[in-house]
C-alpha cells in the first residue's frame, strides 16, 4: 500500500513539473451562423463538438396571417413567423360553419370625416384575428329554437315568420342567446355572468339597466357564439371598402344603389316603402357575401356607445371598446330610418334592456381555437 502512494506521488509530482511554467490552452467555441430553434426558442448552435450555444432566447412571432382560407368543406391555415429566426408555427381554422362567411383579419380607417360627431375621429384598426360572421341576421326561426320573446312579439304587421329577422330582442336577450346556442352545440360559451356561462344562473332577463348584467365578461378566445365588436362590424360591412365618407353602406357608395342592398327608408320614393322588416338576403350581398348589414334591422355589438370615439379604447389592434357607459352600440340602420343611418360608419346606441320592432343583432365565431 505504501509503495502504491509513493508511485502515485511521484506522478503527480512529474506532471506537476512539467507545467511549472506553461499556460494551459483556452478553447475558443465557434457557432453557426444560421439560427437552430424549436418552438419556443432560438439559437446558434456550436459547430466545435460541444453541447453549447450562443444567444438561446424566446421567439418573437408577428401576427397571424391567413395562408389558406378555409371553406365550408375544408380546414384553412394561419402562420406566425419568428421575426428574428423565420420559426413558423401554424394553426388550423375551422371550416366555415353553415350560414357563416369567413372575414380575413386586416387593417382599415374607422369612422368618418363627415356626419355626425360620434363617428370621428377616423382612426386606424387592425383586426388580428379572423373571424366568422353570420351571413344573415339571426332569423325568428333561429331565436325561437333557444329563446322567447319579452311582452312583445313579431307580428305580421311588422314582418312576421320563420326566414324573418328576430326583433324586440334586447342587449341582454342576445347575451342569452348567444350562450344557449354555444350550450346546446357543444361550443365553449363566450359570455359569463356572475361567473356563470350557464343562462339558467342569470334570472329573469332585465326590462332595465342592470348593473350585475351590465359587468358580463366576454372570453374572446372560447369558439361559441356572441355579438361582433363594433370595429369587427363596421371592418366586415365595409368588406374591403376604406372610404372615409359618412355615404359608404355596405356594398355601395352610391345612394342610387342603396335599395339593391338595403331595406330602409326612401322618402324620395314611397314605392319602395314598406312597413316592417323584410325576409333576410333578399337584396344583394356586400363583397365579403354579408347580406343586409345595411337596412332590415338595427343590428346589437358589443360595445359601450360613446359621443365620439376614444382611440385608446376603440383604436389599435382588436379594440373592445369602453369598459362602461349607458347604451350599448346599434350598427347599420333600419327598415324605417332614411339612408344617412345605413351608413357603415352610422352609430347607434340604446339601453341595453330596451326590445322594439326594429333591433335584431348577428352572430360571430372564432375561426380558430
Amino acid at each position: 500500500m505504501k509503495k502504491q502512494i509513493g508511485i502515485f506521488t511521484a506522478i503527480l509530482f512529474a506532471v506537476s513539473t512539467l507545467m511549472v511554467g506553461c499556460k494551459a490552452e483556452v478553447h475558443t467555441h465557434t457557432f453557426a451562423e444560421e439560427w437552430s430553434s424549436d418552438e419556443t426558442y432560438h439559437w446558434h448552435a456550436s459547430t466545435c463538438g460541444h453541447e453549447v450555444t450562443e444567444g438561446k432566447t424566446a421567439h418573437t412571432f408577428g401576427d397571424w396571417e391567413t395562408t389558406k382560407e378555409p371553406t365550408e368543406t375544408e380546414s384553412g391555415k394561419m402562420e406566425s413567423v419568428c421575426e428574428v429566426c423565420g420559426e413558423t408555427v401554424t394553426k388550423e381554422l375551422q371550416p366555415v360553419p353553415e350560414r357563416f362567411v369567413f372575414v380575413k383579419a386586416g387593417t382599415f380607417k374607422m369612422g368618418s370625416n363627415e356626419g355626425w360627431d360620434d363617428n370621428k375621429p377616423v382612426h386606424e384598426v387592425t383586426i388580428t384575428k379572423s373571424f366568422y360572421m353570420g351571413k344573415y341576421e339571426v332569423t325568428q326561426a333561429e331565436y325561437e329554437k333557444y329563446c322567447s320573446y319579452g311582452s312583445s312579439y313579431p307580428s305580421s304587421r311588422y314582418g312576421d315568420g320563420n326566414n324573418y329577422p328576430a326583433y324586440y330582442v334586447s342587449w341582454y336577450d342576445a347575451l342569452v342567446y348567444c350562450n344557449k346556442r354555444s350550450r346546446a352545440e357543444g361550443l365553449t360559451p363566450c359570455y359569463s355572468i356572475s361567473a356563470s356561462t350557464d343562462p339558467n344562473d342569470w334570472g329573469t332577463v332585465p326590462t332595465s339597466s342592470d348593473r350585475t348584467w351590465n359587468a358580463v365578461e366576454c372570453n374572446w378566445n372560447a369558439n361559441g357564439y356572441r355579438l361582433p365588436t363594433e370595429a369587427e362590424w363596421e371592418y366586415a360591412a365595409r368588406a374591403g371598402d376604406n372610404t372615409v365618407d359618412s355615404l359608404t353602406y355596405s356594398g355601395t357608395r352610391d345612394v342610387n344603389e342603396l335599395g339593391d342592398y338595403a331595406w330602409y327608408y326612401d322618402d324620395s320614393n314611397y314605392t319602395t316603402y314598406i312597413v316592417g322588416t323584410h325576409k333576410v338576403g333578399t337584396k344583394l350581398p356586400n363583397a365579403y357575401g354579408l347580406y343586409d348589414m345595411s337596412g332590415n334591422v338595427w343590428e346589437w355589438c358589443w360595445n359601450w356607445s360613446t359621443d365620439k370615439y376614444d382611440t385608446e379604447a376603440e383604436g389599435g389592434s382588436d379594440p373592445t371598446g369602453s369598459s362602461a357607459g349607458s347604451h350599448r352600440v346599434l350598427r347599420g340602420g333600419c327598415w324605417w330610418f332614411d339612408s344617412d343611418y345605413c351608413a357603415v360608419s352610422c352609430r347607434g346606441g340604446f339601453y341595453p334592456s330596451l326590445r322594439d320592432l326594429d333591433r335584431g343583432f348577428r352572430l360571430v365565431r372564432a375561426s380558430s381555437n
